[in-house]
């Protein structure tokens, strides 16, 4: 029994000799241009293709990058706080659910609660305010 890829490759490979060989009669060659096609022409149109390939990957990547950050919208339950790798495949998180937070170990097929938080999280500095007193000369 033939592999679905492997026969996939073979109705790929007919089709496209098909193609190629559909402008030929029997006895002659296909119609090439009169150049050898090393033009400085075609040579700025390649490189230009190429360029502006790359720089859509880069851009894609970027776009993609910055929006894999966003939240998933909505105001829902569950906040992931933080998270650690501790190999390959295993992570810590800290979680927040309804006002709780919990730590987590997250392994594949595992995900088991470490340890629960009680108390209020803790309140992130205000930097800008404490940079600012910095600057000016007041104490902290």
């Amino acid at each position: 029994m033939m592999r679905p890829m492997s026969a996939l490759a073979g109705v790929a490979w007919w089709l496209l000799s098909g193609v190629a060989l559909a402008g030929e009669t029997p006895g002659t060659s296909p119609a090439l241009p009169a150049g050898n096609g090393f033009g400085a022409g075609n040579m700025m149109q390649t490189a230009g293709g190429l360029i502006l390939v790359l720089i859509l990957i880069v851009a894609l990547a970027w776009i993609f990058r910055r929006v894999s950050h966003l939240p998933a919208g909505g105001k829902g339950m569950l906040r992931m706080v933080g998270g650690l790798s501790l190999g390959a495949r295993e992570r810590i998180v800290v979680v927040e659910v309804e006002g709780k937070r919990l730590v987590l170990g997250v392994a594949p097929g595992r995900v088991q609660t470490l340890h629960i938080l009680e108390g209020e999280a803790p309140v992130e500095d205000d930097f800008p305010q404490k940079l600012k007193k910095a600057l000016d000369g007041e104490p902290a």
